[in-house]
């Protein structure tokens, strides 16, 4: 039997009563998933690959999964799988272990609108299943440089991204509103006393037209 999965909360329900044995090839894994999913509670084994190589996955989380008996933990780079596979069924889909992706309460603001398979034919579940002995093979066991790794990637990414700004205010606008949220930016603040000239301008209206863009300024000095 084959039947789609339109709701995260499904997914979760499903690995938190699956009753066997747990394959997961799931990339990404958010802080809280392994409770979310009620991992720490298993009594069955689980084997679970993950990605960290690209600082997409809470180093913290994947400490906490490691610390879990009954759990085997390994990272495959370039892994971008989400595949939960079970002794008798799998689901397949979108969704990370994240709190947008299976729908954490309490996080409805970052949740993803995701899609899922489960699927129950031997078949394929058959197949699912070699496809993850092999990936698992080819995965790494975690050491501290790994964690490390990713802590960095993350850091770096976070300290170029500016907070979400739902109101379409200024950048000016939106920190005197919530200037804590703003105070980490990487923000350098130009202050022009005269216009552009010919030539600047003309420079400024194609830098606009190539990036598709009309939020680009700039000064002369």
């Amino acid at each position: 039997m084959t039947e789609l999965i339109k709701d995260q909360q499904e997914l979760v329900t499903w690995v938190r009563e699956h009753g066997g044995k747990l394959d997961l090839a799931v990339a990404f894994w958010g802080k809280g998933a392994s409770k979310a999913l009620g991992l720490h509670d298993r009594a069955h084994p689980s084997r679970i690959l993950l990605e960290l190589s690209q600082g997409c996955s809470s180093p913290d989380e994947a400490r906490q999964l490691m610390r879990l008996p009954n759990v085997e933990v390994k990272a495959l780079d370039r892994l971008h799988a989400k595949a939960y596979i079970g002794e008798n069924e799998m689901i397949v889909g979108s969704a990370n272990a994240s709190a947008g992706g299976l729908g954490i309460v309490g996080r409805e603001s970052v949740h993803w609108t995701e899609l899922g398979v489960k699927v129950a034919e031997e078949s394929p579940l058959h197949e699912a299943k070699s496809w993850f002995d092999a990936a698992w093979i080819r995965g790494k066991r975690i050491t501290k440089t790994m964690l490390d790794d990713a802590q960095r990637l993350i850091n770096e990414r976070n300290s170029k991204l500016l907070p979400s700004n739902p109101g379409g205010l200024s950048i000016l606008q939106a920190v005197k509103q919530d200037p804590d949220a703003w105070k980490d930016a990487r923000i350098w603040v130009v202050v022009a006393t005269r216009n552009l000239g010919l030539e600047g301008r003309k420079l400024l209206e194609e830098a606009r037209a190539f990036n598709s863009t009309p939020a680009i300024y700039a000064y002369e000095n």
